[in-house]
């Protein structure tokens, strides 16, 4: 499983130019997934990194003590909730994910996707992009942040 990390991660990736590593990280773990497949049992790899409305929660305002989130307790560490969820997917028909993977019909609230190839890999690359613009354009600040965070830290 590819790691379900918040968007705030991935928009730290982004800002650090840490993004085009872990697409090729992932690319790479993808090929050396179909060269197992084809000697032995078969190996199911999911990705459920990407900019969904689970990745996307707001982070509540520096300073407020009382808020919480419901997905993740922070931008690393997702609750059980989440999990819940993504064993729910991986769980589920295979048939039902591959038809998610090959409608390209995403939205904010399509999360895990198994990938099984390289065009699945890119299909879903397409699935990331498509969500990052909708959550960039629901919540602007989580980018801003980040590239404020990577400032901070130079």
């Amino acid at each position: 499983m590819i790691y379900p990390y918040h968007a705030q991660i991935l928009a730290l990736f982004e800002v650090t130019n840490l993004w085009p590593l872990f697409n090729q990280w992932k690319s790479l773990v993808v090929n050396d997934l179909i060269n197992m497949n084809q000697y032995s049992t078969q190996i199911e790899l999911y990705d459920y990194s990407g900019y969904s409305l689970y990745h996307c929660e707001r982070i509540p305002p520096m300073g407020d003590l009382l808020s919480t989130t419901q997905w993740y307790w922070e931008a690393g560490h997702f609750k059980k909730e989440l999990g819940d969820i993504i064993l729910e997917e991986v769980l589920r028909s295979n048939e039902t994910i591959l038809s998610k993977v090959m409608s390209m019909n995403y939205s904010q609230t399509s999360f895990g996707i198994r990938l099984l190839d390289q065009n699945s890999f890119l299909l879903n690359q397409n699935r990331i992009i498509q969500q990052r613009l909708m959550c960039e354009s629901n919540y602007p600040e989580l980018f801003t942040d980040a590239a404020i965070l990577a400032r901070a830290s130079q």
